[in-house]
């Protein structure tokens, strides 16, 4: 079974914090628009992503998104290939 998508874990983080849409669109500096792409994207997190993640959301860091993002991005590669 496939991890949660790493998207979904910023959604959950976004309720868990009260952030609407427009504020993670602010904070990400981002329309809102560009900001409903990221959060229904599938491509990695890029650095800045991770750094600004880690920054909205206090219970988090920088490192938790990028290492659970390269564990989700490594797993649905295997997924992928079988």
């Amino acid at each position: 079974m496939l991890m949660e998508r790493t998207r979904e874990l910023v959604r959950k983080e976004m309720e868990k914090n009260g952030m609407s849409l427009k504020d993670f669109a602010k904070f990400m500096g981002l329309s809102k628009s560009k900001a409903t792409d990221f959060l229904n994207g599938k491509e990695p997190l890029s650095d800045r992503d991770c750094v600004l993640l880690g920054n909205a959301f206090p219970d988090t860091s920088e490192t938790q998104w990028r290492v659970y993002d390269l564990n989700y991005q490594e797993q649905r590669k295997k997924l992928e290939e079988s």
